[in-house]
Parts: structure tokens; C-alpha cells; sequence
């Protein structure tokens, strides 16, 4: 059970010189299929009806909102890095974004559901006080489904961060298990991409999603810690 830093270096600056090409360093096969997989859940997710409106954790340009096409009006988002924000913005300028740092969260209104996607999460030095503000942020019974890095994603080919000085920390499932416990109840863990990327990468797009699909909600289940990445659920106790 650990933490492990792999990067050191300021994360928002690094995303603010990644903004203008962020969307188009994620076209590859398995890039694709990880983003149908995820709009799967998500989709069941926010038909839920305890779901409303929805925080979008670390939103850089807008992924969630291209994954669910969520209606504005139930969406909020935030990212320290501005020229993130400036992108999401132009790309949905409907759907609300700010530039915000974490301390300032203590006045925004309290949301049904916490989302943070594709490791956003990984980027955080204090990651105690980031759960503990999203759990703030989280009116009773509301739900987490929050994305961060597994110690295999280090050495990943097509790992943003991959030799680039930025802070960021990889997880395993045992550790994000008790950290989020602290904070959320009914906490599980399970893991997106097993398969080598070079793999997915030949295969068709359509085959490629159906299959991740099938390994998050099999192998995924069972051996979280040999995946890229780590999907984490649970709920804020009434």
C-alpha cells in the first residue's frame, strides 16, 4: 500500500502549456475506447434520480461534458489552470467553468455528485484536504466517482506527464480504499486498461471499446492494480 510520486514540478503550469494541443494528444484507439467506457458509466450514473448537479472536479477542457452531453444547467466545473479553462469555455461556453483553487471552494454551493476524471486527482500534493473539500461539497447521500493514476500509468506510452516535470503521484487500489473510507462511504475500486495500449492500438475502434468495456467490469474488478488507471465510487453518508 502506497503513494508514489513519479514527477515533481508545477501542474498548472505544465497544463496551461499543454491547452492548446491538450484534445488532440487524446485521438489514439485506446484513448477512444476508454472515453466510451467511461460515458457508459457515467450515463447510468447521472440517470440516477438522487443525481442533479453535478461538480466536475480539475475540468479541463470539458471532457465530461463531451462524454454525457450534460444539460448546462446541471453542471458546474473548476480547474486551478486558466488556459484549461479558457479551452472549455470556447468549446462550451453554456456549461459553467471557472479558474478556481481549492481553498476557494468553501463558498460554492453543494452538489448531488462529484466528478473527477482521467487522473486530475493525481496532480494533488494534498490530497486529504482536496477529498475533504470535495466531501463538503457533497450534499448527504451524495455520490463520488473520482479517476486517479495507477502505478502502472508511469509507464505508460501515451502518459501525458510521461518525463515531464510535473507533480504527480500514482495509487494503488488498497490505498485509495482507505484514504476515500476516511471521507466516503461504500468505497470501491476497480481499474480501466489491463491490455497494453500498443495492443488496443491495433484493433478496430468498435472492438476496442466492447473489449474495455468487458475488462473494467471483469478483470478490472479483480486485478485493479494491473490497469493504467483507477476508478474509484462511493457516497457522502447522510
Amino acid at each position: 500500500m502506497e503513494r508514489r510520486k513519479i514527477g515533481s514540478g508545477d501542474a498548472v503550469q505544465f497544463y496551461d502549456s499543454e491547452a492548446p494541443r491538450y484534445d488532440a494528444d487524446y485521438q489514439q484507439t485506446v484513448h477512444h475506447a476508454e472515453d466510451r467506457v467511461m460515458a457508459g458509466i457515467l450515463r447510468r450514473m447521472l440517470r440516477r434520480r438522487d443525481v442533479f448537479v453535478v461538480m466536475d472536479v480539475g475540468c479541463g477542457t470539458g471532457k465530461l461534458i463531451e462524454l454525457t452531453r450534460i444539460n448546462p444547467c446541471r453542471y458546474w466545473g473548476f480547474d486551478p489552470a486558466s488556459r484549461m479553462i479558457a479551452a472549455h469555455n470556447r468549446r462550451y461556453p453554456r456549461h459553467r467553468a471557472d479558474c478556481m483553487q481549492w481553498r476557494s471552494l468553501t463558498g460554492v454551493d453543494q452538489f448531488e455528485f462529484a466528478v473527477s476524471l482521467f487522473g486530475s486527482l493525481s496532480h494533488q500534493a494534498d490530497i486529504w484536504f482536496a477529498l475533504e473539500m470535495i466531501r463538503r461539497k457533497l450534499l448527504p447521500g451524495g455520490r463520488v466517482l473520482l479517476m486517479f493514476y495507477g502505478h502502472r500509468s508511469a509507464g505508460r506510452p501515451s502518459f501525458i506527464c510521461g518525463g515531464q516535470p510535473v507533480d504527480t503521484w500514482t495509487y494503488d487500489a488498497e490505498t485509495l480504499r482507505l484514504e476515500l473510507g476516511v471521507y466516503f462511504e461504500d468505497v470501491r475500486v476497480r481499474g480501466l486498461t489491463l491490455l497494453s495500449e500498443r495492443m488496443i492500438n491495433l484493433l478496430p475502434r468498435w472492438l476496442a471499446a466492447a473489449y474495455l468495456w468487458l475488462e473494467t467490469q471483469t478483470l478490472g474488478r479483480w486485478f485493479p492494480d494491473r490497469a493504467y488507471a483507477l476508478i474509484v465510487t462511493g457516497r457522502r453518508g447522510e
